[in-house]
């Protein structure tokens, strides 16, 4: 038993209690000074009057900030007169990153088009040195080793007060989330929100209807597990344009860490960061139920992955890594296919769920080798039976022959419907016969032949009418079956390895009266 921790790995640049080490961009105007009317940190922060121009300040270390190969720098800033910013083309609010006040990169993070609403923020940076048009401008020439940091406005009115500020700034990449094993309740979102408010982070904050989440989560590590569990909330994934594509992400490790999300959505609210989750060790346990992913990244899961009623929607692709898919859907994905099995025996984990087309792209890829798998209830809708790169079904397998049963589901009826990397294809989906004629009170089994193994069946056959009962069941053409009608006032009716036909049709049932019955 273990109390949850959680731990952010962000290392202080400056909290901007004072203006030690700051010096001032642009002329005009007075000094930046430190005060406590933007202060979300400690005491202080430091802020300046911008008027009618662009200005603002940064603080110098004094030594070359250490980068690391996922670090991205972190910066709370606030405009005060949102509505006389710039746009965030035309560097509205930029967080200002590099040598000195005269070489520096400027990168937009916000204007009066894209911040409705003002506050103090923070913003997640990679550094880059080289311009971008509408995204990062460079004043002088900075280096490759920046050692100051700060943040700029370009002002297109008149303001009567300070109106640029900037606090807490640190460099890192997110939180470390361990323990809440045992007895101890487990680790949630609201804990690591806690910590991260208590010392203002930025990594997880707290919004209305959930939370706001740019960096990483690591839940659990290669020697300690972590149970988190949490529900009925949203986690929006912030629009980090000048953040690593991968730089939002929850990782799940060590195979006694046990993740449990019911009532979640993932909504990202941007494209260069989607966010991704990912089970770095494939059998950590992880139950999803009614967990969506909207317009988010890679998801990559284990054989300890169970998902229920889940949803991708406008994602990118899905590895099923083994794990079990129930109920879930696959919706307009982003991916060359949305969703990736290392093979045939994997795919068939996936039941009664949902694939459907963008208009481009694959719906489910298969690898591996080749061997027999069947799909049960698995809908598949806008794809192409005749363009292999927008197929339904892809089986990426060279040679071999694989056989695909489709037990219910829609959408994959040939084997033209599935395009191969060379493996021939063979499906058979499900074809319906009719039982007519039966008398009240029979029932009807249907074995695979020579087992024990039931497809269908029914206690009573009610449907149609009295004494012309009928009964349909819907079996994979060319199955090898015996089936069984039973009443006990005739005599019982048993075929066996009957081979189910190609073809819908229905097969008139003659029972005769057994003499030996006793009312």
């Amino acid at each position: 038993m273990a109390a949850a921790t959680y731990t952010s790995d962000l290392t202080d640049i400056t909290l901007f209690e004072s203006t030690t080490g700051v010096s001032n961009y642009g002329g005009g105007g007075g000094a930046a000074a430190a005060g406590i009317d933007y202060a979300i940190e400690g005491t202080n922060c430091v802020d300046k009057q911008v008027n009618a121009t662009e200005r603002g300040f940064l603080f110098q270390a004094g030594a070359s900030f250490t980068i690391g190969a996922d670090d991205h720098f972190y910066e709370w800033v606030c405009v005060g007169t949102y509505g006389l910013a710039a746009t965030r083309n035309n560097r509205g609010i930029c967080v200002a990153i590099g040598d000195d006040v005269s070489n520096f990169v400027q990168f937009h993070v916000n204007g009066v088009d894209t911040l409705p609403l003002g506050g103090m923020i923070p913003y997640a940076v990679r550094f880059n040195n080289t311009s971008a048009t509408n995204l990062r401008t460079l004043v002088g020439s900075p280096g490759t080793s920046p050692d100051s940091i700060g943040c700029t406005a370009n002002i297109t009115g008149s303001a009567k007060f300070a109106n640029l500020a900037a606090d807490a700034c640190r460099i890192g990449t997110g939180y470390d989330i361990l323990n809440g094993t045992g007895a101890d309740p487990e680790a949630d979102f609201a804990g690591i929100a806690a910590d991260d408010l208590s010392t203002r982070e930025g990594v997880l904050v707290a919004v209305g209807g959930g939370y706001n989440l740019q960096g990483k989560l690591r839940i659990g590590s290669a020697t300690t597990a972590c149970e988190f569990l949490d529900s009925n909330t949203n986690i929006n994934i912030v629009d980090t344009i000048h953040s690593l594509t991968d730089f939002t992400e929850i990782l799940v490790e060590n195979a006694s860490s046990i993740l449990t999300l019911t009532n979640i959505n993932f909504q990202a609210l941007g494209t260069n960061n989607p966010g991704r989750i990912e089970m770095i060790t494939a059998t950590a346990t992880a139950t999803l139920t009614n967990v969506g992913f909207i317009g988010f990244g890679v998801s990559v899961f284990g054989s300890g992955t169970t998902a229920a009623n889940c949803r991708w929607i406008g994602a990118n692709q899905v590895t099923v890594g083994n794990g079990t898919y129930t109920g879930c859907a696959f919706d307009s994905s982003i991916a060359a296919s949305a969703v990736l099995a290392a093979s045939p025996a994997e795919a068939a984990k996936i039941s009664g769920s949902t694939f459907t087309s963008a208009g481009t792209g694959n719906g489910l890829e298969i690898t591996g080798t080749a061997a027999d798998f069947t799909l049960t209830d698995v809908d598949f809708s806008g794809y192409s039976t005749t363009v292999d790169a927008n197929k339904a079904i892809y089986v990426n397998i060279a040679s071999g022959t694989v056989n695909i049963t489709i037990s219910g589901g829609s959408g994959v009826t040939a084997a033209s419907h599935v395009r191969t990397a060379g493996a021939t294809i063979v499906v058979n989906s499900d074809v319906t016969v009719t039982f007519t004629n039966m008398k009240d009170n029979t029932e009807v089994r249907i074995y695979t032949a020579g087992t024990k193994t039931e497809l269908a069946g029914i206690e009573n056959a009610t449907a149609g009418t009295a004494n012309a009962r009928t009964f349909a069941a819907a079996i994979p053409g060319g199955t090898n079956v015996d089936y069984t009608m039973v009443n006990e006032q005739y005599e019982i009716v048993r075929v066996e390895s009957f081979t189910w036909p190609t073809a819908d049709q229905s097969i008139l049932i003659s029972q005769r009266f057994d003499r030996n019955f006793v009312p």
